[in-house]
């Protein structure tokens, strides 16, 4: 068997394997949506995440303060984040996320990555409160956020000036 053929079987055992653990995890609690809401913030975020798509929307709706979360980090798993974000429902989700993005941005650490991905995520999800992030970013004392207040403005559409932001 070469190398390559090895490898392939491997991968086989792995996938069982995958699936016997994902068959044995919701077969045996009554506490899905609190284990994977926890585990978006820790190491195991990417099955988390994956996990979630599998939830009903009421539930998924329950995560929004980890999506934001983890959508706000430059990480392997942010564009995941974003996508789940968007299935939130529009509507509701502009309802919602004014609080998130005063939550991240006041943070004493808040810094330029949090301020870049969050900018991208309301490019995507909720360009209404663009403005205000951008707006935000030019006040910052630290010139690696007010570039990308400068960044994101590439962003900002006219119809979206004068909206609500976050402030």
């Amino acid at each position: 068997m070469s190398d390559l053929e090895t490898a392939f079987e491997h991968l086989v055992r792995a996938e069982a394997a995958y699936y016997d653990a994902r068959r044995a995890f919701w077969g045996h609690t009554d506490r899905h949506l609190a284990i994977v809401i926890n585990a978006i913030r820790g190491s195991g975020r990417g099955t988390a995440l994956r996990e979630l798509e599998h939830f009903p929307l009421d539930q998924r709706r329950k995560a929004l303060i980890e999506l934001t979360w983890a959508g706000s980090f430059d990480s392997g798993d942010t564009q995941r984040a974003w996508r789940l974000i968007e299935g939130l429902g529009e509507e509701w989700l502009a309802d919602q996320l004014s609080g998130e993005i005063d939550r991240i941005l006041e943070a004493p650490s808040a810094t330029y990555e949090e301020f870049r991905a969050l900018g991208d995520l309301l490019a995507r999800v909720a360009p209404q409160f663009l403005p205000s992030l951008i707006d935000r970013a030019r006040r910052s004392d630290d010139p690696d956020i007010r570039d990308v207040a400068d960044d994101l403005s590439t962003h900002s559409r006219p119809e979206t000036e004068g909206n609500p932001g976050t402030e």
